[in-house]
C-alpha cells in the first residue's frame, strides 16, 4: 500500500476475502485499535510456531494483495510486543531451531528493539546515565544484527526494515539509513513506515536538522509522493520543532508547531496522531494553548 492508505481507519468486514477475514477476526484487527498479547503470544507459549509464521506470513500476503494497509499490518506485529518471559523463551528456542526464519528473526530484532528503547528512554543522549547509554547500546546491536538477518530472509522485508530502521536512527547510522530507505523503496517507494521512521530521525532531536526535515519532505513531494504522504512528513518535522520550543521553554512557539501538526493529523486520520506525534500528542491536553485539540 502507498502512503495514501498506510494510516487510515476503515470499516473491516467488507474489506476482506475469505482467506483473509479469519485473521483480521482472530486478532481483532483494525487501524484504530492496537492489540495487545492475546492469540498470537498464546500460540507462541504454547510452541505451536507454525501456526505463528502462518498468522504473520498471512498478514504479509493480504497487505501485498492490497486488502491491508501498511498501519493494519504493523497491528499485526504490535499483538507480539511486551513478549513474558514464556513466550520470550519460546521465541528463542524457534531461532535456535530454525535460524533460517524470517519472522523468528523479525520477532527476536523488535522485542530486542523494544527492550533498548525501555532502557534507553526518549530523552536527548546528553541525558542519559552511563548505564542507560551502554546498556540500551548493547540492546540496540543486537536488535540490528536480528534484523539484519532478517532482510536477507524475505524478498521484500518491509517489517524488519522499519524495525531495523529505528535500530539504526538510535545511534544515528546516518550512512546506513539511507541506504535502507533507498532498497526499501525498490519494492514500497512511498510507504509511510520507513519514510516517516526515517523522517523521525533527521530531525534536531537525533541525528540531523529540521531543515533536513523539510527537505525531505519537499523532495519526495517532487519525487511524487502522494500528498497524504508528504502531509505525514510535514506533521514529524512540526512535530519535533515544537518540542524543541518547548525543551527551550517557549510554550507559545511550542503550541504554534504542535497545532500545525496536530491539524495535519486531522487531515491524514487513523493512527497517525498516536503513532507518529510523540510531542503534540502527549501535550495536547496539557498545555492551555492546545485545549481544543483535548479530547
Amino acid at each position: 500500500m502507498n502512503a495514501d492508505s498506510a494510516e487510515t481507519c476503515r470499516p473491516t468486514s467488507r474489506w476482506w476475502g475469505a482467506a483473509v477475514w479469519p485473521l483480521v477476526l482472530a486478532v481483532g484487527l483494525s487501524a484504530c485499535t492496537r492489540p495487545t498479547g492475546g492469540e498470537g503470544q498464546a500460540l507462541l507459549r504454547r510452541g505451536d510456531t507454525a501456526a505463528v509464521e502462518t498468522r504473520l506470513t498471512q498478514a504479509a500476503e493480504a497487505h501485498a494483495a492490497g486488502h491491508l494497509s501498511e498501519a493494519e499490518w504493523r497491528q499485526v506485529y504490535r499483538e507480539f510486543e511486551g513478549l513474558d518471559e514464556p513466550a520470550s523463551q519460546a521465541l528463542d528456542r524457534w531461532l535456535a531451531d530454525d535460524p533460517g526464519s524470517y519472522q523468528a528473526r523479525l520477532l527476536k530484532g523488535a522485542a530486542l528493539l523494544q527492550q533498548a528503547w525501555t532502557v534507553r528512554g526518549r530523552d536527548r543522549a546528553a541525558r542519559l546515565t552511563a548505564d542507560q547509554a551502554g546498556n540500551s547500546a548493547r540492546l540496540f546491536r543486537q536488535a540490528d544484527e536480528q534484523l539484519s538477518a532478517a532482510l536477507s530472509l524475505d524478498p521484500q522485508p518491509l517489517m524488519a526494515a522499519f524495525y531495523l530502521m529505528d535500530a539504526l536512527g538510535a545511534g544515528c547510522q546516518r550512512e546506513r539509513m539511507r541506504q535502507l530507505l533507498d532498497e526499501t523503496r525498490l519494492y514500497s517507494p512511498y510507504g509511510a513506515l520507513i519514510h516517516n521512521r526515517y523522517q523521525s530521525f533527521i530531525g534536531s532531536r537525533w541525528c540531523g536538522t529540521h531543515a533536513e526535515m523539510r527537505a525531505f519532505a519537499d523532495a519526495e513531494r517532487a519525487r511524487g509522493m502522494p500528498e497524504s504522504g508528504v502531509l505525514q512528513l510535514e506533521a514529524i518535522e512540526e512535530d519535533d520543532r515544537g518540542q524543541d520550543w518547548l525543551d527551550s521553554r517557549k510554550p507559545d512557539q511550542a503550541a504554534m508547531h504542535f497545532k500545525r501538526a496536530l491539524d495535519r493529523a486531522r487531515q491524514i486520520g487513523g493512527r497517525f496522531q498516536s503513532d507518529w506525534l510523540t510531542y503534540a500528542d502527549s501535550q495536547r491536553c496539557q498545555l492551555p494553548q492546545l485545549k481544543s485539540y483535548c479530547e
